[in-house]
């Protein structure tokens, strides 16, 4: 729950604030002195701060989401499959979920309004927002997620948006020739996951590498993986962009993130899903159900055999590269930037 994302000035500059975490007065408080001169507000629908500060403020706000923020019955991952209940369980679980969240900082929020002379809600607050009609711009494909049905009218998907390398950047040469030596690598990247001693998920997968008969990219993070020595097989890179590197790999072998998974499927490729917590199972589980991707290793079950069995099914077994195309090919011709943009001012102008 970290805080606001971003805010915008009347007079169009745009200011950011970072936040800690929103269970007390203090960290409240620091988000609201950044919305002083907003006229609107962006906010991640996890940042409860902001949006109790948004609310003190009665200035307008949006909500935006790289994951489903409404509860549902369409959407069930890592719960079994059962006709009639799945559904149903699925829609009450996760709303179940929400409430608890809010629950953590409902003291800390409800002594910040009372100390702004503003009355805090009888419910978790992310119930009067979809009963207020506060917009939730879901920020994904319905190529990938469909809007679910028995979403309210404020859910909407606006698609997946991207942040591409700067103008002007290149590739060092020692990654261009890696990259374009045969045969050609696959990526392992797993962000700033450190669910795993970082020394030993690089062990783990530096064998699975060498099991499965693979060259890679390893993409450091900022916790995930430590301790990779660069080889003739294995090249080390720090932050490479995406949109760059990924059209010119085998497979993506990573963590989940939305932002990862977005950007594996946009190149058309291959993922091998090695999801930590989070919504990064969901992710991962719909990577497998789209075909783009064999099952999911949760971290929990990661051995270096079955990492090698899934980085080799997912360079070898081609059904998996031409769904991910195919899928690439319907986020290619999207624009989920300009949409989201669109959607944000047609909100603020009701407002």
């Amino acid at each position: 729950m970290n805080g606001l994302d971003v805010t915008e000035n009347g007079d169009g500059r745009v200011k950011r604030a970072a936040g800690a975490r929103d269970g007390g007065d203090a960290g409240t408080a620091e988000l609201d002195a950044a919305l002083a001169d907003a006229d609107a507000a962006l906010i991640h629908s996890f940042a409860f701060g902001a949006i109790v500060a948004a609310r003190r403020r009665k200035i307008p706000y949006v909500v935006i989401s790289p994951f489903n923020a409404i509860p549902t019955r369409a959407l069930s991952a890592g719960l079994p499959q059962i006709p009639l209940v799945t559904p149903w369980l699925s829609r009450v679980a996760f709303a179940y979920v929400l409430d608890r969240a809010w629950a953590v900082g409902d003291v800390g929020f409800a002594r910040y309004l009372r100390a702004h002379a503003v009355e805090m809600p009888r419910r978790p607050m992310w119930r009067e927002q979809l009963r207020d009609g506060i917009a939730h711009l879901h920020l994904f494909s319905e190529h990938v997620v469909p809007r679910p049905r028995d979403w309210p009218a404020c859910g909407e998907v606006t698609g997946f948006c991207f942040l591409d390398a700067p103008a002007g950047w290149r590739p060092s040469e020692a990654l261009r020739r890696f990259v374009e030596a045969t045969p050609q690598p696959v990526y392992v990247g797993f962000g700033s996951m450190t669910g795993m001693e970082p020394e030993k998920l690089a062990t783990l997968t530096r064998d699975a590498l060498r099991r499965a008969g693979q060259r890679a990219v390893i993409g450091m993070g900022w916790g995930g993986i430590r301790g990779f020595e660069p080889s003739d097989d294995v090249l080390v890179v720090d932050d490479v962009p995406h949109d760059w590197l990924f059209p010119r790999v085998a497979a993506v072998v990573h963590h989940c993130g939305a932002g990862t998974t977005a950007a594996a499927l946009r190149a058309g490729r291959a993922s091998v899903p090695v999801p930590f917590f989070a919504d990064q199972t969901f992710w991962a589980q719909t990577l497998n159900d789209l075909g783009a991707a064999p099952p999911p290793l949760p971290k929990r079950k990661l051995t270096v055999e079955r990492l090698a069995a899934a980085i080799s099914r997912a360079t070898t077994e081609p059904q998996y590269t031409e769904r991910a195309e195919a899928i690439g090919a319907a986020i290619r011709a999207e624009d989920g930037a300009a949409r989201t943009a669109d959607r944000v001012l047609h909100h603020l102008a009701r407002a």
